[in-house]
């Protein structure tokens, strides 16, 4: 039965999700669950979504971009990276 069992140390073993073993992250976590809204749109949450666009507004000034720029924020990297190239193709002058 042990050569079945879950072997952690596997590089194709993907299916060990870490839990929060203490405190602070016991809270981070219900916090994050309470506080998970769903920013999709302007109909859907208007309060987080302009929350949204005053970050971007701030992050702009700071690092000095134009009024015209502008931006979202993504929900990781894998999605960051695809809005990225999305929006590098787009302005190589080559939108699908």
């Amino acid at each position: 039965m042990l050569p079945y069992g879950a072997q952690l140390d596997h590089p194709r073993f993907f299916g060990f999700v870490p839990s929060s073993p203490t405190w602070p992250g016991i809270l981070a976590d219900f916090l994050a669950s309470g506080f998970n809204i769903n920013t999709c749109s302007w109909l859907v949450s208007s309060g987080t979504s302009h929350l949204e666009l005053v970050v971007i507004d701030w992050i702009r000034s700071w690092i000095g971009y134009p009024e015209s720029a502008g931006g979202l924020m993504t929900s990781g990297g894998s999605a960051a990276s695809v809005e990225a190239i999305v929006a590098a193709r787009e302005a190589a002058g080559h939108p699908a």
